[in-house]
């Protein structure tokens, strides 16, 4: 059975992230037994266990989901294989992540989760807070990378790959009958690309200051600024 402790380029089916935090809920859950017998198998090898990527299906599988969500979420992706980690999510169900405290605009909030409901008018007005409850949640998943380096490592390291969360809203995620729009997938497909962007804008700073510097490197530093750029450009071109 396919298991990556880091993501491939290319994969062949989805993948579910489960960090070493989730062991405890596989060794509880008995329902999960056929996942945790592939990590125990696979702790004998030389990939490893838990933190690691597991087979969606079996995941699926395991809990009595069947096969109709993995297969709405495909297709929302075009039929390429996509990738998803309960980190990603502001509310945790069955498996385990203990949402960092955040700040947006000078303000401290309990979780993502709090800061989102914070936002909504009152009295509630469902057209206005449909207008603006996407950037704010843009900004509750910033924030909460800005406060756990670990979140932001994780979506780092999930390369190019999409991103789609299945859930019983068709509006932020992908519902296993209906289909849905996954707007919470694409949001953090927003900000991973705009982390690249601000990676590669910190590397080209870096490079400009060597090469400026006269140091003896500065020839090597000039062509790494050009690499660095070409790679800018494109990702800019691809976000626009």
């Amino acid at each position: 059975m396919t298991h990556y402790t880091k993501l491939p380029d290319r994969l062949d089916r989805p993948m579910i992230y489960l960090s070493r935090e989730q062991m405890k809920v596989l060794e509880d859950d008995d329902k999960l037994r056929g996942v945790r017998d592939i990590i125990y198998g696979l702790e004998l090898r030389e990939e490893g266990g838990l933190p690691g990527w597991v087979p969606a299906e079996v995941i699926a599988k395991a809990f009595g989901y069947g096969m109709d969500g993995i297969t709405k979420a495909t297709a929302w992706a075009a039929g390429t294989p996509y990738v998803w980690a309960t980190e990603f999510e502001n509310v945790h169900k069955g498996w385990k992540f203990t949402e960092p405290c955040i700040t947006v605009d000078s303000k401290a909030y309990a979780s993502a989760e709090a800061y989102y409901q914070a936002q909504k008018p009152a009295p509630f007005d469902a057209d206005a807070w449909s207008k603006v409850r996407v950037e704010v949640m843009y900004k509750a998943i910033r924030a909460k990378v800005e406060a756990a380096p670990e979140v932001k490592e994780l979506l780092l390291s999930t390369k190019n790959h999409p991103l789609v969360s299945i859930k019983g809203d068709a509006f932020w995620g992908v519902h296993p009958e209906k289909g849905g729009q996954n707007a919470l997938g694409l949001l953090w497909m927003r900000l991973r690309a705009e982390l690249k962007a601000e990676e590669y804008e910190d590397c080209l700073a870096k490079v400009l200051e060597a090469a400026a510097s006269g140091a003896k490197d500065a020839a090597a530093a000039v062509d790494k600024f050009a690499s660095a750029e070409a790679l800018l450009r494109r990702l800019k071109a691809a976000r626009a």
